[in-house]
């Protein structure tokens, strides 16, 4: 346990750096979110082919079909989520981003039957309060509701991607399934190339490369945390695992400030006694409710 602990702890980490860094990307370097998309294609297309070639494992059409569909979800989730980091705060997208988990518990409800505990009754609001906690503004501040927004539609596609997926993996195991969805997802992305690639070419020549080696660095940190977090999952209580890899929106909160007060040339936040305030106790709130939704 104690190692699944460390694990989960440590992917929550690599999420929080690599978001950092797709903030960066996205607040510096691109003025597109849609540029990220065929540079991350490469990465999750290579690891998607290497997983499905070390599996040896053909799955029937009908099989392939649903993976490919579901792939579709995630990449329409990944397009929701770097325009809401254009928009808005990384330090206020990623923990609204916590909404997934109690869409997941809903959705497995209502499409599944699923029984819900009352505990898992109270973790949704709990989650709900947090985050909508978070969005508050003071009329003093601009506020970005595009961001916010989408934000929702990100955690609400991810999560229907993700409760489909689960069914898939429970039936088939983890890696089997999950290579060919990284397949479907990269290539998805990397189609995205012929529709900017004038813009992207002309980013890069303008950033000197950095943009490339950014978002190969991000998506390669996603990637190892992905397997980590995974891994831990697979020896200790997966909803737990999740619930622990939380401290990933503290983390996302402390690499804000740092970022603001250290490279506010990379993105800067707002940041106030005030703010710090109100970002905290919608991060306890949050990370509460996973908790309560995971037991």
């Amino acid at each position: 346990m104690a190692i699944a602990i460390i694990l989960s702890l440590l992917a929550g980490l690599m999420w929080a750096a690599g978001n950092v860094i797709d903030k960066t990307v996205v607040s510096k370097y691109v003025k597109n979110p849609f540029l990220i998309l065929p540079l991350m294609g490469v990465v999750i297309t290579t690891t998607g082919l290497i997983t499905t070639l070390l599996n040896h494992y053909v799955f029937s059409a009908a099989i392939i079909l649903r993976l490919a569909g579901l792939g579709s979800l995630l990449f329409i989730s990944f397009i929701f989520f770097y325009f809401a980091l254009k928009n808005e705060e990384v330090s206020r997208v990623i923990p609204f981003l916590s909404l997934s988990p109690a869409f997941m518990v809903l959705l497995e409800w209502l499409v599944f039957g699923t029984k819900l505990t009352a505990f898992q009754y109270v973790g949704i609001a709990v989650i709900v309060s947090g985050a909508l906690f978070l969005t508050y503004r003071p009329s003093t501040e601009r506020i970005h509701p595009k961001g916010i927004i989408y934000a929702l539609l990100s955690a609400l596609t991810w999560a229907i991607a993700f409760v489909f997926l689960a069914r898939t993996y429970a039936e088939y195991g983890f890696w089997k399934p999950w290579g060919w969805t990284l397949l479907f997802l990269g290539l998805y992305c990397s189609l995205t190339f012929f529709f900017v690639r004038k813009e992207l070419i002309e980013a890069i020549r303008n950033t000197q490369r950095k943009v490339v080696y950014a978002v190969f660095a991000s998506e390669t940190i996603h990637t190892i945390a992905d397997a980590i977090m995974f891994y831990a999952a697979s020896i200790w209580v997966a909803s737990l695992t999740s619930a622990v890899a939380s401290d990933q929106y503290i983390m996302i909160f402390l690499f804000s400030i740092l970022v603001t007060w250290k490279r506010p040339q990379w993105f800067k936040e707002v940041i106030t006694p005030k703010i710090i305030m109100q970002k905290t106790i919608s991060i306890i709130l949050i990370i509460a409710g996973i908790f309560l939704i995971s037991i």
